[in-house]
């Protein structure tokens, strides 16, 4: 894992930044987009710092809770959250962010300005 910089790798205590873009590039939109990422090995994920974007809407900041309506949770190690994220090899637990909402298909870069986003979570590295 390297440092956020880029320049060295990431020493214990440091923060690593995770950001997952998405693109919308085919024939139709997506509806309600789901992304699974797991925690990587020897990294801790930061409670509440996973965020969305769709578009140009700004970004969105989500809880770590499966019980409140903002789509996304954070799982522990082992957990099973179910589709789209399978519990095989999750020894460090991950996340799940649902976007609600449309991803229209991509006609030219930029157009429409929802057939993009992206989501972002950090972890420490242990």
């Amino acid at each position: 894992i390297l440092a956020c910089d880029g320049s060295s790798p990431a020493d214990p205590g440091d923060d690593v930044f995770f950001t997952i873009y998405f693109l919308s590039f085919g024939n139709r939109p997506i509806n309600n987009i789901s992304i699974c990422d797991f925690v990587p090995d020897n990294t801790t994920y930061v409670a509440n710092s996973m965020e969305s974007n769709l578009g140009n809407a700004g970004d969105t900041v989500l809880t770590d809770t499966d019980a409140d309506t903002d789509g996304a949770q954070q799982f522990a190690a082992g957990a099973t959250p179910g589709a789209p994220c399978p519990g095989v090899g999750n020894t460090d637990g991950g996340v799940l962010i649902n976007i609600p909402g449309t991803a229209g298909n991509a006609t030219a870069p930029g157009t429409p300005t929802s057939s993009f986003g992206y989501v972002r979570f950090t972890v420490v590295v242990d």
